[in-house]
C-alpha cells in the first residue's frame, strides 16, 4: 500500500469519499431541519438536526482515521435505514419526515437509502486499504500531512554509503563523510579505521551523539583480525548493507525509501538522535567480531526476536535475529 504522492500523506480515496459525503449530507440535513422549524414552528422538526450534527462529526473523524468513527458511521446509516422503513408504515412519522423542506421526500425512499447504506458499510468493513488505514492510525496516532518534513534548522547526519571511489584520487573511501579521509592505496581497512579512529574519535558522529565508550567497543590494532566486518539488515523489499563501520545509527531515513509511510512513521529520525544503534566489537580472547544493538530512547522502542530491549542497554545480535523497529517494520540481521 503506497499512500504517498509528492512527499505528502494521502488518505485512501474510499475514506475521503465517504467522509466528504457524510459531512455534506450532515450539513444539508442540519440546515433543512432548522429551516423547517422556522417555517412550521414545530420543535419536532429539530430532531433531524441531531442526525445532521452526528453525520458531520463522524465524517470529520472518519477522515482522521478514528476507528470509532467508522462504527459510528455504520450505526447512523443503520438507524436512518430503519427510520425510513418505519416511516412508510407509520403515517404520523411519515408525515413529520415529509414536512422537512427539500429532503423530506428523499428520506421516505427506503430502498435507495438501504442500498447506499449497504454499499458504504461494506466499503468501510471490507475494503483492504481502508482497513489498513484504520489499523495503522490506531497504532501510531494521527499521521501528519507531510511525513518527511524536516525542521528548517536541523542538520541530518550525512548519508553513509559503502565503497564509493573518488573520481580524481586513488583509494576507496569508507563511508565518506566530511570528517573522514580516503583509504590510502595499499592500506588495509583496519589500518584506516585505526588511523582515523585514533586521530578523529568523532568520526561518523551525528549531531547530539557521542561515540560509545565501554568495554565492548574498541578502536585499535585488534580490528585487523576482522578484515571486512559487515552485515545486512534484510527486508523483502530492500536490504541495508553495512561494511567496516564500528558503529552505525539507524533512523527513519534508512527505511522510508522501501516501506510505506504508515510503517515508517513510528521510527525516530536521525535528526532527532536516531532510533537504534548497532555496534561492532571484538572479543579480545578469541578475536571474534560481535555485534550489539541498542535502543536510543526511541518513542516506539525496538524488539529482538519479540523481546523488547528499550532501556536495557546493549543486546547481543546473532545471525538471523529478527529486529522489529517501531511498530511493524521487521528486518533480519545477517552477518556476512
Amino acid at each position: 500500500m503506497n499512500q504517498t504522492r509528492g512527499g505528502f500523506y494521502r488518505v485512501p480515496i474510499v475514506v475521503t469519499l465517504i467522509s466528504s459525503i457524510s459531512i455534506l449530507a450532515g450539513f444539508i440535513l442540519l440546515l433543512a431541519s432548522i429551516y423547517s422549524f422556522v417555517v412550521f414552528s414545530q420543535p419536532v422538526m429539530l430532531l433531524p438536526s441531531i442526525f445532521g450534527i452526528l453525520l458531520v462529526v463522524v465524517g470529520y473523524f472518519l477522515y482522521k482515521g478514528r476507528n470509532w468513527a467508522r462504527f459510528g458511521e455504520i450505526i447512523i446509516l443503520v438507524a436512518l435505514s430503519i427510520i425510513s422503513l418505519v416511516a412508510i408504515s407509520v403515517p404520523e412519522l411519515g408525515e413529520v419526515i415529509g414536512k422537512i423542506k427539500y429532503i423530506g421526500g428523499l428520506l421516505l425512499l427506503p430502498l435507495p437509502i438501504l442500498g447506499i447504506s449497504l454499499i458504504v458499510i461494506l466499503l468501510l468493513i471490507l475494503h483492504k486499504e481502508t482497513a489498513q488505514y484504520f489499523k495503522y492510525i490506531g497504532e501510531v496516532g494521527t499521521i501528519s500531512y507531510r511525513l518527511n518534513k524536516k525542521p528548517k534548522d536541523s542538520q541530518e547526519a550525512p548519508e553513509q554509503t559503502i565503497y564509493n571511489r573518488p573520481p580524481a584520487a586513488g583509494g576507496v573511501r569508507i563511508n565518506p563523510t566530511s570528517a573522514q579521509t580516503y583509504r590510502k592505496p595499499g592500506e588495509s581497512y583496519s589500518e584506516t579505521i585505526l588511523r582515523e579512529g585514533m586521530r578523529k574519535p568523532g568520526m561518523q558522529q551525528p549531531l547530539g551523539t557521542s561515540i560509545p565508550q565501554d568495554n565492548k567497543t574498541m578502536i585499535g590494532r585488534k580490528v585487523e583480525t576482522a578484515s571486512s566486518p559487515s552485515y545486512i539488515l534484510y527486508h523483502p523489499n530492500e536490504s541495508i548493507r553495512v561494511v567496516n563501520e564500528i558503529y552505525r545509527i539507524f533512523g527513519r531515513e534508512d527505511f522510508e525509501r522501501f516501506v510505506n509511510p504508515l510503517e515508517a512513521q513510528p521510527i525516530s529520525r536521525k535528526s532527532s538522535g536516531g532510533h537504534f544503534r548497532i555496534t561492532m566489537s571484538l572479543n579480545q580472547m578469541n578475536d571474534e567480531v560481535n555485534y550489539y544493538i541498542e535502543d536510543l530512547d526511541s518513542s516506539n522502542g525496538i524488539n529482538v526476536n519479540g523481546v523488547e530491549i528499550k532501556g536495557k542497554g546493549k543486546t547481543r545480535l546473532n545471525h538471523s535475529d529478527v529486529i522489529t523497529i517501531g511498530k511493524s517494520v521487521k528486518v533480519e540481521f545477517k552477518t556476512l
